[in-house]
């Protein structure tokens, strides 16, 4: 009975885990999405990276992608505000650029 009992118990907690976690991206997403657009000229929310592929272990809450012009100090501000106020919650944040503007190029422009 007890191994059984720990064995719910442990999907309970992974259920639980798993449903914060979806809580998290979706309301930080929004958030960080929103502010860090404020501070771009245009921007986009890109699909999530499995850690095979971003090369962290941790599992990734939001990836976008934006165009930032001269304003680029403001930009990295909102972001550091943005990693002091979500620390406690255990996000991390990591900007990487300049990287060529392929995810804002129309579609009627794109190769087939």
């Amino acid at each position: 009975m007890a191994e059984g009992r720990a064995y719910l118990e442990r999907r309970r907690l992974e259920q639980l885990v798993s449903s914060e976690m979806e809580r998290l991206r979706s309301t930080a997403g929004s958030d960080i999405h929103a502010r860090l657009l404020a501070r771009a000229g245009d921007g986009l929310p890109l699909a999530l990276q499995a850690p095979d592929v971003s090369g962290r272990e941790e599992e990734m809450i939001f990836h976008g992608a934006y165009l930032v012009g001269a304003d680029e100090r403001k930009f990295e501000a909102v972001l550091g505000s943005l990693a002091a106020e979500y620390r406690d919650a255990g996000v991390e944040f990591e900007l990487t650029g300049p990287w060529p503007p392929y995810n804002f190029v129309p579609e009627e422009l794109q190769a087939s």
